[in-house]
C-alpha cells in the first residue's frame, strides 16, 4: 500500500518539462564527468535506450539511463550518504531556479525543481548494510516509469482476479 501511495505521489510531483544541464548530457559528456563506463545494464523502462551505464568515481556509483542518446535519469549511490553529501550532489545538479523545499514521506525526501523540469528523490539508508541513493530524473522519464508501474499493477490485479474467480470457496 505504501508503494502505491508513493507511486501516486511521484506521479503528481512529475509535472515538469524536459531537462537541462547534467540531465540531457550525452554518453561522451558523462564519461568526461564520471569516468569510464564500468558496466552496462538493461534500462528500467522501455522508452529508454536499451542499456544504462554505470560509472564509479570517488566512492560514488552513478547509474545513468539515456533516451535518444541523452541522460534522462541519474542515480547516485553511496554507502551511508549523509544529508550534506546529498545536498552537495543536488547543488552540483542545480536546475534553473534551484530546487524547491523537500517533501518528506516514508523516510525519503522529494524535491521538485523550481522550473518544474526535474525531480530529485533522496533515500537515506535505514540500516548499515544499505546503500543511500539520490535520483534525479526528468518528467519524461517519470511519466514513462509511472506508466510502466501502473501497467504492472493492472496486470497483477487482473491475474489475482482470474485466480480468485477460478476458486470455489462456498464452504468457507
Amino acid at each position: 500500500m505504501k508503494r502505491m501511495i508513493l507511486l501516486l505521489l511521484l506521479g503528481l510531483i512529475f509535472v515538469v518539462q524536459p531537462v537541462q544541464a547534467r540531465l540531457g548530457e550525452t554518453l561522451a559528456q558523462c564519461i568526461e564527468r564520471y569516468g569510464p563506463v564500468q558496466e552496462e545494464v538493461a534500462a528500467s523502462v522501455t522508452e529508454s535506450d536499451a542499456k544504462a551505464c554505470i560509472f564509479s568515481k570517488k566512492g560514488v556509483t552513478t547509474l545513468v539511463e539515456f533516451k535518444n542518446g541523452t541522460a534522462w535519469r541519474i542515480v547516485f549511490r553511496l554507502k551511508d550518504m549523509t544529508p550534506g553529501e546529498a545536498e552537495s550532489l543536488l547543488k552540483a545538479n542545480l536546475p534553473e531556479g534551484g530546487w524547491g523545499a523537500a517533501l518528506k514521506f516514508d523516510g525519503q525526501e522529494y524535491r521538485l525543481s523550481a522550473n518544474r523540469r526535474r525531480v530529485a528523490v533522496y533515500a537515506p539508508t535505514k540500516a548499515s548494510t544499505e546503500i543511500s541513493t539520490l535520483t534525479i530524473a526528468s518528467r519524461d522519464y517519470a511519466d514513462a516509469s509511472y506508466a510502466a508501474c501502473s501497467a504492472r499493477i493492472a496486470e497483477a490485479l487482473k491475474n489475482v482476479k482470474e485466480h480468485i474467480a477460478g476458486k470455489d470457496l462456498k464452504d468457507f
